[in-house]
């Protein structure tokens, strides 16, 4: 009689397969998370968010990798509670920077559980596991100080990473126009995060059927918005307003500007104006507001405005 192999024993050692590797602990129905399937949902989700943002594909990487230190062993038994004070986000922020050199990503993986930090050379560099190995800012252990262990696991979990044909969120650019990209990095870091929670909850909040999200939102009609907006402006702004002429004139001229402005090819917007000592402001944060449901109303999609 011959005895058939345990393919989960290999040298009398049991193999842990990746099936069996986890990104949360049981929900109350005793359903663990899966790291694959934690990963797989949390970077679809980031994607859709970005919507037809030029950085999408970064956002994508961003989900896949955001948490692939936890297909570490430390982490797994971090889950069962015999570990704790380890980093499980750094590793696949160094593999996004390193592997796709994609610095958006890289700062939102990083960001995701401790916030987002400088993008430069200098705080970068500070996401290598080697100097994080011997001494980390924060004074924890990295689940896996070898980024390249954990994408063996990813890959033989048979979790896609997607690769960037090039880079969405460009180095050279992210460097010479700061503040066009510290916008876009916040976007994507908020698609992640947002994508993050949410999956995470769904999966805590969770029945014997699997995950269970929270009911989306409301969709936007931006030209009911816009409309609405406008009414609400006649009708309790300016009637009551008690500013003088000179003002009113101001932000009569600023209110068309903004509707003037949403027309324009998509970019980065900017808006400066003062507030009148004594005689209430001009309306800013409305004005800002009629540029984005406007533009939104004309299909002009992705305004990002700073409000200076």
């Amino acid at each position: 009689m011959t005895l058939k192999k345990n393919p989960a024993i290999r040298n009398g050692r049991t193999v842990k397969k990746m099936t069996d590797l986890f990104a949360h602990s049981e929900n109350r129905y005793n359903r663990k998370h899966p790291v694959k399937e934690h990963l797989t949902e949390v970077a679809k989700q980031t994607k859709e968010y970005a919507g037809e943002a030029s950085w999408a594909q970064e956002a994508l990487l961003a989900g896949i990798l955001h948490d692939l230190g936890k297909y570490a062993d430390l982490f797994q038994a971090r889950l069962r509670g015999e570990e704790s004070g380890l980093d499980h986000w750094s590793p696949g922020a160094w593999v996004a920077l390193t592997k796709f050199h994609a610095v958006a990503a890289s700062l939102a993986i990083q960001g995701h559980h401790i916030g987002l930090q400088r993008g430069n050379k200098e705080s970068l560099s500070g996401m290598n596991p080697a100097s994080l190995a011997t001494r980390h800012p924060l004074n924890l252990r990295l689940s896996d100080p070898d980024p390249d262990n954990l994408v063996s696991r990813a890959e033989k979990d048979d979790l896609e990473i997607k690769y960037l044909d090039r880079d969405s969120i460009n180095m050279l650019e992210l460097y010479q126009n700061p503040v066009a990209s510290m916008l876009d990095v916040r976007l994507l870091f908020s698609c992640l995060t947002d994508a993050d929670f949410l999956d995470t909850e769904a999966h805590f909040e969770g029945n014997e059927y699997g995950k269970c999200y929270r009911e989306k939102g409301p969709v936007l009609d931006a030209r009911e918005e816009l409309q609405a907006l406008d009414l609400f402006m006649e009708k309790n702004i300016r009637p009551g307003s008690n500013a003088d002429q000179n003002v009113t004139e101001v932000r009569n001229s600023l209110w068309k500007m903004m509707i003037k402005s949403a027309a324009k090819p998509g970019g980065l917007f900017t808006l400066t104006a003062p507030t009148p000592v004594r005689r209430g402001g001009l309306g800013k944060r409305c004005s800002c507001l009629v540029l984005q449901k406007q533009s939104s109303s004309l299909l002009k999609s992705h305004r990002r405005l700073e409000d200076d």
